[in-house]
C-alpha cells in the first residue's frame, strides 16, 4: 500500500513494536517510516508529551522533495496526535500537502477536503482508541489470570485420569476423557502416548 507510516514511542498501550506489527498487517510500506523515539522519561508519560519534541512528525507532515497526496499510515490516531486539538491540527495539515490519513487499528480515513463528520469521526476514533488502550493492561492480567486458572483446574484432573489411561484394555481415550471431564487432545499433551494394547496368547493347535 503506497504511502508513508509514522510511528512513535510514549503512545498508550502501544510500543513500537505493536505499531510497527498493525502496520504490516494493514498492508503499509515500513521501508518508507517516519519515527519519533522519545526518551524514556518522556515516553513514559504519554499525557504530557510535547509537539516539538516530534520532529519526525513535522517532517512527516510537511514533506520536501515527495510527492504530495499521499497516504500516511498510523496504526491507531493515538499515534499521530497526541490530544484531541492537536490531532486536528495534524489533519489539517496533512490536507493542505492533499495527504489521506488512516489509522490500521480501526481502518478510518481523513482524505483532503474532510468535512466536520470526517474529522468528528477521528476524533471520536481517538478518544475510543486511548479507552481501550488504557485499559489493555488490565484486560490482559485478566486474561493471564483466566488461563492460570484453567490451567489449574486441568492439572487437578489429571490424577484420575492417570490409572484410566493406562488401562487401554478397558476404556478408550473419548471413555478416559468423559469420566474425567478432560478433552482428548488435553489427555494426549498432558499424559502423552497410551500404552500398547497387550495382545491375548494364541490358543495352542490340537
Amino acid at each position: 500500500m503506497p504511502g508513508r507510516c509514522y510511528v512513535r514511542n510514549g503512545v498508550w498501550g502501544w510500543s513500537l513494536e505493536d505499531q510497527r506489527k498493525a502496520l504490516a498487517q494493514a498492508g503499509a510500506d515500513l521501508s518508507r517510516e517516519f519515527c519519533d523515539e522519545l526518551s524514556a522519561s518522556r515516553a513514559k508519560m504519554p499525557a504530557r508529551v510535547q509537539p516539538m519534541w516530534l520532529t519526525e512528525r513535522a517532517n512527516l507532515l510537511k514533506p520536501t522533495r515527495r510527492a504530495r497526496g499521499e497516504t500516511i499510515h498510523v496504526a491507531t490516531m493515538l499515534v499521530l496526535g497526541i490530544n484531541e486539538a492537536d490531532l486536528i491540527g495534524c489533519l489539517a495539515l496533512a490536507a493542505a500537502w492533499r495527504d489521506t490519513v488512516r489509522a490500521a487499528d480501526s481502518g478510518v480515513t481523513v482524505a483532503p477536503g474532510a468535512g466536520p463528520v470526517e474529522i468528528g469521526a477521528a476524533v471520536a476514533d481517538w478518544t475510543r482508541a486511548k479507552r481501550d488502550a488504557q485499559t489493555k493492561p488490565g484486560r490482559r492480567a485478566g486474561n493471564r489470570a483466566a488461563a492460570d486458572a484453567a490451567r489449574a483446574r486441568t492439572l487437578a484432573k489429571l490424577p484420575a485420569a492417570r490409572g484410566p489411561w493406562r488401562d487401554t484394555s478397558r476404556y478408550t481415550a473419548v471413555q478416559v476423557a468423559a469420566l474425567c471431564g478432560l478433552s482428548v487432545k488435553t489427555l494426549y499433551t498432558e499424559l502423552g502416548r497410551r500404552p500398547m494394547k497387550r495382545k491375548g496368547k494364541a490358543s495352542g493347535k490340537r
